[in-house]
Order: C-alpha cells, then structure tokens, then sequence
C-alpha cells in the first residue's frame, strides 16, 4: 500500500496533470485523490478538484453522463464552484437538452464567487459572463434556432 499524500501535495499536481494532457490523465489518480484519507477545509478543496478534475478530463472524451456524475460527485463535497455547474451545463448542452443546461447555467450565476480558501487558480468569467452566454445560447435553441 503506498503512503498518503500530504494534504497540499495532491492540488498543484492535479493541475499539472489535467492541464498538461486532461485526455490522457490517470482516472485512477484522480479517483484515488477523491478517497484522500486526510480531512479538513483543504482536503475538502483537493477531492472537490479530483472530482471537477475527473470530470473535465471525462468531458474531453465526449463522455457526457460520466461527466455530469462526476461533477454530482464534486458538488456534493462543495457546490459553491460555479465553474463545475457549468460543466454539468455544457453537458446537457451537447446532449441537446437546452431546458437542463439553461438551469444549470443559472445555478452557476447563483454562485456569484469562489470560495475564499479556493486552492488554485478559478475562472472568474464562470460566475458571470460564461454562464449568461450560456443562457442566451440555451434560450435560441429552445426557441428553435
């Protein structure tokens, strides 16, 4: 059995990884940080990037429904990132569900700002511009253009 990370080695890796080749990167590895032993406000912040992580890497393969479960995953350990409710909405998106995507894009607007003790970099336009060009997209298709 190999030895837990320390609490703050796992997020700067996790980023590398996704950022670097998100198609390639382990979904082991990020399972494996999603299961983390350690507890506390930052260990909390590392399994919700796992799971966000897990997830963009899995919206990258076009795998939509895996995708939505592993942001589901990462909202129930915190749903105040606006940038994983956005995920699940460019999902519905490509799955052509307009009216659930349009929602989702809303709870991320609902969002309104990162969580201060945010580990790593956020996407600021997630909490706003993002989301209400979503919306506008959303509201032509379900219109029918």
């Amino acid at each position: 059995m190999r030895e837990p990370l320390p609490p703050a080695a796992g997020a700067p890796l996790l980023e590398l990884l996704v950022k670097s080749d998100p198609i390639r990167a382990s979904p082991a590895f990020l399972v494996a940080m999603l299961e983390h032993p350690h507890v506390g406000v930052r260990a909390a912040a590392e399994r919700h990037l796992a799971a966000h992580f897990l997830a963009e890497c899995q919206f990258r393969m076009r795998r939509w429904h895996d995708c939505i479960d592993s942001c589901y995953r990462a909202l129930r350990i915190d749903p105040r990132y606006a940038e994983t409710h956005c995920l699940i909405a460019d999902c519905y998106g490509e799955l052509g569900m307009f009216d659930f995507a349009q929602q989702w894009y809303q709870s991320a607007i609902a969002c309104v700002e990162p969580p201060p003790e945010s580990i790593l970099f956020v996407d600021r336009s997630r909490y706003d511009a993002y989301p209400q060009r979503g919306i506008e997209i959303c509201q032509k298709r379900l219109k029918g253009g």
